[in-house]
């Protein structure tokens, strides 16, 4: 009985991500569009995961207007949290490359470090803003670190289950990443965000 929930349940995800893969598409395109001038990274991923996770909750339909508005929007009140946000990154990048050029058993010893804290920087970057979305309400880092880390098991799954995608969609060749590699990345994010904060009600009910 127990395997043919769990079956079903997979059916279930398997079926639900063959629908989203046209509007995944769509949220890739429209978000490189968005992150070409590079600062503004930070606020077009916000913006596709407010998409994703709005879309999962409201079932809107309008996504390509509704994204350009909501993005205006992020760039408005984020504009600048965001800019320092994506510069972080991009020198995270950086570094990352800068260190596999430099080889050798201190080089990739730092290189692996920056590419697990460009990981981590980009979950917890994910995980704070679908907690505001969840809560309606401005979250600090420092609040979404620890609330991330609250349950430690669910923080190394939800790690693990993250850098496993990334390593699947590296194999997977450059053209599905290009097509929905990121978006898809954000899909995972808030597929793993409603999980657990589901797995945490069901919790406290018990």
């Amino acid at each position: 009985m127990m395997n043919r929930s769990i079956g079903k349940r997979a059916n279930d995800y398997f079926l639900e991500i063959i629908e989203w893969i046209p509007r995944l598409i769509q949220l890739q395109l429209l978000w490189f569009l968005c992150v070409l001038p590079v600062f503004t990274l930070g606020s077009a991923s916000r913006t596709v995961l407010y998409m994703i996770y709005y879309y999962k909750k409201n079932k809107e339909k309008k996504l390509s207007s509704l994204y350009w508005k909501k993005f205006r929007e992020n760039i408005s009140l984020y504009g600048k949290q965001d800019s320092l946000a994506s510069s972080y990154f991009f020198l995270l990048f950086i570094d990352y490359r800068i260190f596999h050029y430099w080889g050798g058993r201190i080089g990739y010893t730092l290189m692996y470090t920056t590419l697990f804290l460009l990981l981590l920087s980009a979950v917890l970057f994910s995980y704070k803003i679908l907690l505001q979305l969840e809560n309606q309400k401005e979250v600090s880092w420092i609040a979404a670190f620890f609330l991330f880390f609250n349950d430690f098991k669910s923080a190394l799954f939800y790690l693990a289950g993250t850098s496993i995608l990334l390593i699947v969609l590296w194999f997977a060749g450059p053209i599905y990443l290009a097509l929905l590699g990121f978006s898809f990345l954000f899909y995972f994010q808030v597929l793993l965000f409603i999980h657990r904060t589901q797995e945490k009600g069901l919790k406290k009910e018990e």
